[in-house]
This record gives C-alpha cells, structure tokens and sequence, in this order.
C-alpha cells in the first residue's frame, strides 16, 4: 500500500474507489495502476500546510516494490478515450467568455476560431466542437522579457556599487594608490 499525503485543498477531490497512478521515483519509466482504499481523517500539519493521507493499494504488486521508496500519486477523476485534445495552452477567452484558439487564415494571417473545450487538466484540452483531427492551430507564446539587475542594494541605498577586481576573481584587493578613499555612513 502506497499512502500519499494529499494537501487539505485538493482532499475533497478524492473519493474511494478512485483510480489512481503510482509513479516509483527509482523506476519512473514503469508506472503502477492502483485504487484509492481509505481516506485517513486525522491531518498532519507540515509548514503550516495541512495534508492528509490516502492509502492507495496496487492493482498488481511488482517484485521490484520496496517499502519506504518514494512515489508520487496521480488521482485520475474523469477519463475520456478517443478524444480531440490541444494543448491547454493554445486556449484562449474572447470579449464574451468564449473559448477561442487561433487558426492560421486563408491568407495565412492569424484568425480566431470558436471552440467548445471539455474536460482541461491544465496540460491539455478536450476539443468538443469547433476543430477536427488534423486542424493546425497557432499557440500564442508571451514574448519574453529578460530580468533587470537592480542598480543598488536596499539595505544600502547610497552605496555605491562595486568595480570588479582587475583579475576578474572579485576577491579583495591592494589599492597601489597612497591615498584614502572617502567613505558614506
């Protein structure tokens, strides 16, 4: 038996009989299928975050399961075979709180398209209406913007910032000069 340890947010989500995914971190590539049979009642408190735990028992027990190895659990809560799916991130909710993607048009300029969207695990999205099998759709990407380096620090507002030694190491360094820097307070 698998006990997975399921944050007080998503425990509502979780019923018993629910089929589920075991994942063994040391043999990721072969996942086991299992069944959700108990819902402990009792919390644990864990960085002010409170989960509980939800004992999950294998399907078949495979010779290489050990106690103690670290797993992660997926709860599947719907399942649809032969569906139309995009990825989730090719979605998006025009002015009247439509679902949309975008197509490339007949001139081959950008065009909104209509979809009716079904079950969305956040990965992908189920396609009810509005595109087939084989339709191209465009993912619109954010453009990137890169991180600024702040220019001072605000624990020291009037410093000013340090010059690289001239070794490029950034260790201390001996001024050849005789003369004494000024220095802020």
């Amino acid at each position: 038996i698998v006990v997975a340890h399921v944050d007080e947010v998503d425990i509502g989500k979780v019923k018993i009989g629910m089929a589920a995914r075991i994942n063994l971190d040391a043999y990721a590539g072969q996942p086991i299928d299992g069944t959700v049979t108990s819902i402990l009642y009792e919390g644990s408190n864990v960085s002010n975050v409170i989960t509980y735990g939800v004992k999950v028992e294998p399907r078949l027990v495979p010779p290489f399961f050990r106690s103690q190895m670290t797993a992660s659990v997926s709860f599947i809560s719907e399942r649809k075979e032969n569906t139309l799916l995009i990825p989730s991130a090719a979605l998006k909710t025009s002015g009247k709180g439509e679902s949309e993607v975008v197509i490339p048009g007949p001139d081959g300029k950008p065009v909104n398209k209509s979809v009716e969207v079904g079950l969305n695990n956040g990965d992908e999205a189920e396609i009810i209406s509005g595109l087939n099998a084989g339709d191209s759709i465009l993912v619109v990407a954010d453009r990137y913007v890169p991180q600024q380096a702040k220019t001072s620090s605000p624990l020291f507002p009037g410093r000013p910032r340090s010059s690289a030694s001239p070794s490029g190491s950034g260790g201390a360094r001996r001024s050849s000069s005789n003369q004494a820097a000024p220095q802020r307070q």
